[in-house]
């Protein structure tokens, strides 16, 4: 003789139940706002945490089991995230490169910044950046460049005080992004705050260097400082200008730097960026959120 199960109106009244809970518990973390933007203010802390979000999603993300997907529930903490940064930011809005059926970055933003942040579509990079710059927008979504897109909106952040690469996208996965393809470029976005360190990031640097150099002297000159690259565009401003990703949170006095700083073609490096790498099906699990690094206020 079988026992019998829970009754359907017992499982929904269990669900109302959990469902009750949960909302209380987002109310109570939005209740906590006022008191962030006070401490924040009171020890200059920029209200977008791009490394501390990272931080959240891969302990959310190790501490995952069972068949709720995964994606899914970084979505629905996405958009707390977003939510809770337009509580402490006033006037806070994205501005993402969007022109014709160049929709790409449009939905890398949105499922980043969440469904209720504004967001302004321009029809350039360099637009973006003028409304990060100009303060008309605290983030900018545009194209991450390539060796065959490179673009020009990178060297601009090479500037005293240009804005900083903070993020790329998608952190996760593309979802329902049109042309959600795996050779479907991704996206940087750039705002005026300093970047921090997550715990596994990846630099982005502009090396200026006196000649014209092939992407395979460009590697070699930088695995002489110990540095991986990930990506290469260039492009010609005067001097040659090379935009180069790199494993690692490099600060602009880094010894590694100062090695290339050294090689009699390199003019200047400038680190216009770091992000937050990111996830991976695979990349985290209970035993790899151990990092050991000392949490960062929120």
């Amino acid at each position: 003789m079988t026992t019998p199960g829970k009754s359907l109106d017992a499982l929904r009244a269990e669900i109302d139940e959990i469902d009750a809970a949960l909302h209380d518990q987002i109310m109570r973390r939005a209740a906590l706002v006022d008191e962030i933007v006070a401490r924040k203010s009171k020890d200059s802390i920029a209200n977008v945490r791009p490394g501390r979000e990272a931080e959240i999603l891969r302990r959310l993300m190790a501490q995952h089991d069972g068949r709720f997907p995964v994606g899914a529930l970084l979505r629905v903490w996405r958009e707390i995230i977003a939510a809770i940064t337009r509580m402490q930011t006033a006037d806070y809005a994205v501005a993402v490169y969007a022109s014709g059926e160049d929709q790409g970055c449009w939905d890398l933003a949105r499922d980043q910044f969440g469904s209720q942040t504004p967001m302004t579509a321009h029809p350039s990079p360099r637009d973006v950046l003028t409304q990060v710059v100009a303060g008309k927008a605290a983030i900018g979504v545009v194209p991450r460049p390539t060796e065959d897109h490179p673009g020009s909106w990178w060297s601009s952040l090479c500037a005293p005080g240009a804005p900083r690469v903070v993020y790329r996208l998608p952190f996760y996965s593309r979802g329902n992004a049109r042309n959600a393809t795996s050779d479907a470029p991704d996206a940087l976005a750039i705002a005026k705050v300093e970047p921090e360190a997550s715990g596994n990031d990846t630099s982005l640097l502009v090396i200026e260097t006196a000649g014209e150099l092939s992407r395979t002297a460009l590697g070699g000159l930088l695995a002489t400082a110990k540095l991986t690259p990930h990506l290469m565009a260039s492009r010609r401003e005067g001097s040659w200008m090379h935009v180069a990703e790199v494993d690692g949170f490099l600060r602009s006095d880094d010894m590694a730097l100062k090695t290339l700083e050294a090689r009699d073609v390199v003019q200047r490096i400038s680190v216009i960026g770091a992000y937050a790498t990111p996830l991976t099906e695979t990349s985290e699990s209970p035993a790899a959120s151990e990092t050991g690094l000392a949490r960062q206020g929120e």
